[in-house]
């Protein structure tokens, strides 16, 4: 687990205030005061960020920059991000766990079919998989492009970029769940691809009046907490270190140079 995972998976609102909780505990040994507000000042924010909407609320935000473009020029590849089977694990020989972003990969089979002449190309550290599945559901392989060493969505960017080689009059369909798509395609941009036609998926709110918005239970909206501040944060780093041109990607044309092809770990 790189630096940047560690950072993310101790800034998660769920973790980094069940720590707040577990300091409180310790205090109440020498300081009962402290420890009595420390510990209930957890249990507040535990308890407000899994009633209120919070979480979905800032997702929606991502979620809204792109919506799903199909045009009747066919697109010379469909590029699906990783990130849809958990690790390697198999659970029998054709078993591939998949988790809560699976739609890609049922999106990009669908996309394959409108799109017969496309190349397919998946990135991602645990591309073969993937793979696997697409296979299973019909695509054909000679069809499909692998990039199995990106660890991260710069990686997916510039790995891809340096195995596929587009070309300035090309057209890729970018297939990632919806609240990741803005990073991934100002990061695309940065990497140097055409601009390209986002197809997000995996949407994890809808078109509510805000006020309307509700989290389905506590362990939900600590859930979608948890996601929004994982993408945001990793929103904040790629700005700061210019793999993104703005805090939020919108439809638009590339401004930035192409980034040097080297590894990420965030």
């Amino acid at each position: 687990m790189g630096v940047g995972e560690l950072l993310f998976y101790y800034l998660k609102p769920s973790n980094s205030l069940a720590i707040l909780g577990i300091l409180g505990v310790i205090l109440l040994i020498w300081r009962v005061k402290v420890g009595a507000f420390v510990l209930a000042l957890s249990a507040l924010l535990l308890v407000a960020l899994g009633v209120l909407p919070i979480g979905a609320l800032s997702l929606r935000i991502l979620e809204a920059q792109f919506a799903p473009t199909l045009e009747d020029v066919a697109p010379d590849g469909i590029v699906l991000l990783g990130g849809s089977v958990v690790g390697q694990t198999r659970f029998g020989p054709q078993q591939v766990p998949i988790n809560q972003t699976g739609e890609r990969i049922a999106a990009t089979v669908a996309l394959a079919g409108r799109y017969p002449e496309a190349a397919v190309i998946v990135t991602d550290l645990n591309a073969q998989p993937m793979v696997d599945i697409l296979v299973d559901m019909g695509l054909a392989p000679e069809r499909i492009v692998m990039e199995d060493k990106a660890q991260s969505t710069y990686d997916n960017a510039v790995f891809s970029r340096a195995l596929v080689e587009p070309q300035a009059d090309e057209r890729f369909i970018l297939v990632t769940s919806a609240w990741h798509m803005p990073r991934s395609v100002g990061t695309f941009r940065a990497a140097g691809w055409p601009e390209p036609i986002a197809y997000p998926v995996d949407y994890e709110t809808d078109v509510r009046r805000w006020w309307r918005v509700r989290n389905y239970s506590v362990a939900d909206g600590l859930r979608l907490a948890d996601l929004a501040a994982r993408e945001w944060l990793a929103t904040l780093m790629y700005w700061h270190d210019g793999r993104i041109e703005s805090l939020l990607t919108r439809p638009g044309p590339a401004l930035n140079p192409r980034l040097d092809p080297k590894p990420s770990q965030s």
